[in-house]
């Protein structure tokens, strides 16, 4: 037996609630039988700088210029919090250092279980009331738009959710909300019918929109049924374009990374130290001469400003000039290129991130995720999706 058949045989015992699971594409490859361990101090230096980006970027002086070069239709507040925000970061020799921002994190509740699995105790970076804190995020997104949450509809929308190589991560937040006696329906953004009220999915009237659909404009025609109802107004749908463009909309990392921005829209001189520790300068390559970029690209790793899934990321000491060429003439950032402490076992040896999932700043929960390669991929044998435990 594999510690894969191993853990799915603890869920069938301990949680059958999470029924979903064994038919949901979840691999061997996604979860890992290793636990990564923290140093305390590097975690409260982490939780200290995710506060800080929170208190930088709600104020309106920040969200006024983040937004100004966004799409139309994230140029407008939206007040709905973002469910399920993570920070991504590498650590290295020299401390946290944040790789990306995102808005619709996979893996959290998967996390969890791996760490109940693991008999892991309680910390800081692992609340014991991490499921109260889930049900209490949707709650208040639903209150945010006044929709009762008494007995809550939820639409979990993704593109052919069959085919999502991370479906068995809404599957399992749809079997959470089931044990609660909420009524969760996942579907296709197609399948969704705009209402005076909001929208309906496969004949259910919505109370919420979870969305996990990687249009983060919603800027496609299969986009178009969303986009009316996110419009509409409505109807609460998280996460969404406006809270895209302020944190995950990889040009932020520009700005917050820039010590004489955040000093010109007023964050402290602490918030900006507490920042620059985790995030050293970042680039964008049309703000840049070619020359100039060029010179210095084996330090630096090239990413699309908008883009998930690490699609189009180069690191720049192997990258050729045609492929430099078309990243100078698309709309992309280059970060310092951070070398990962190793994570090491008896036989093998993985770069892994840390994904602190974070809601309104505060940490919900941390994970890692373990690979071998250039980037998270999901395909490295013993490595995956891995809990995380203070040292």
């Amino acid at each position: 037996m594999t510690y894969f058949d191993d853990f799915l045989g603890w869920m069938d015992r301990v949680h059958p609630e999470f029924r979903s699971l064994k038919n949901s594409g979840l691999s061997e490859t996604m979860v890992s039988p290793h636990v990564v361990g923290l140093p305390t101090a590097v975690f409260n230096e982490i939780r200290e700088a995710v506060a800080a980006v929170e208190r930088v970027v709600r104020p309106v002086q920040y969200a006024t210029v983040a937004v100004s070069d966004s799409p139309e239709i994230a140029r407008t507040p939206y007040p709905v919090d973002a469910v399920f925000t993570s920070f991504d970061f590498y650590i290295t020799n020299d401390g946290p250092r944040l790789i990306e921002i995102n808005t619709n994190a996979a893996g959290a509740v998967l996390v969890y279980l791996l760490h109940n699995w693991h008999q892991l105790p309680s910390s800081p970076a692992t609340p014991a009331g991490f499921i109260d804190s889930v049900r209490d995020m949707f709650l208040s997104v639903m209150h945010q738009k006044g929709t009762p949450g008494d007995q809550p509809v939820i639409g979990i929308i993704d593109e052919t959710p069959p085919l999502q190589k991370t479906r068995f991560d809404f599957e399992l937040v749809a079997d959470l909300m089931r044990t609660w006696d909420w009524t969760v329906v996942i579907g296709d953004p197609r399948d969704l019918i705009p209402t005076p009220a909001g929208a309906s999915l496969n004949g259910h009237a919505l109370s919420m929109i979870y969305n996990r659909f990687c249009d983060f404009y919603l800027e496609s025609d299969l986009a178009a049924p969303m986009r009316k109802i996110y419009l509409g107004g409505k109807l609460p749908i998280s996460p969404h374009p406006y809270e895209y463009a302020l944190f995950a909309d990889k040009s932020r990392l520009v700005q917050l990374g820039d010590p004489r921005f955040l000093s010109a829209i007023g964050a402290t001189p602490d918030d900006i130290r507490r920042i620059q520790s985790v995030l050293p300068p970042v680039l964008r390559l049309k703000d840049h001469s070619a020359d100039e970029i060029w010179a210095k690209r084996r330090s630096l790793f090239f990413k699309p400003a908008r883009s998930f899934g690490a699609k189009s990321a180069y690191k720049g000491d192997g990258i050729s000039k045609s492929v430099f060429q078309r990243l100078m003439d698309a709309d992309t950032i280059a970060q310092p290129y951070f070398r990962p402490a190793p994570f090491k076992t008896n036989d093998s040896e993985y770069k892994y991130d840390v994904r602190v999932y974070t809601f309104r700043g505060e940490v919900q929960w941390v994970g890692a995720r373990l690979f071998q390669g250039q980037l998270t991929n999901f395909k490295t044998p013993g490595g995956g999706f891995a809990p995380v435990t203070l040292l």
